[in-house]
């Protein structure tokens, strides 16, 4: 008993660090982006980091900070509009849930891909209705296509090395 209990603190331990590691990096980013000469939004860090807090911790967890993290960038940086923010919490989750759902029917690498193709329709869907409406002026695709496949490219390596985890475990 007093085992379980001692890995249950880890784990929240864990946990904690991963989230603190992942707020932290979302806290500087915006920093870090105009000491550069690319914008380093345009690689979508927030997905990537939705899908590292996922395998590295857990479901719940995971869906936490996909809904949290846009929502708290937000708040810290301006960056992006709140509503926008909400988009990308929408589009975060879904993206999650999506994975979550496929990981075990196809290969992982596959069902990140269709995950993250399925959740930038919904972004996308999301954004055209209030631009439809008047609510939003923006553009509809404000980030290049070519940024865009940089995250899915990433996601795949860091399912790669947490399948090397799990199997050295």
């Amino acid at each position: 008993l007093r085992e379980i209990k001692n890995r249950s603190i880890q784990s929240v331990y864990s946990i904690g660090l991963i989230d603190f590691i992942i707020l932290s990096i979302l806290l500087i980013l915006p920093s870090v982006s105009h000491l550069i000469p690319f914008p380093l939004y345009m690689i979508e860090p927030m997905r990537i980091m939705a899908i590292i807090s996922y395998l590295f911790t857990n479901k719940r967890n995971g869906l936490i900070i996909a809904m949290i993290m846009p929502v708290f960038s937000n708040i810290t940086s301006g960056h992006p509009i709140f509503l926008k923010s909400l988009f990308i919490s929408v589009e975060l989750v879904s993206m999650l849930i999506i994975f979550d759902y496929l990981k075990n029917r196809i290969n992982e690498s596959f069902s990140i891909i269709i995950a993250v193709l399925i959740s930038k329709v919904f972004y996308y869907c999301l954004k055209a209705l209030f631009i439809i409406a008047g609510i939003l002026n923006y553009a509809l695709f404000s980030t290049p296509i070519k940024y865009q496949l940089i995250s899915p490219a990433v996601l795949i390596i860091i399912l790669f090395i947490n399948s090397v985890f799990r199997e050295k475990n």
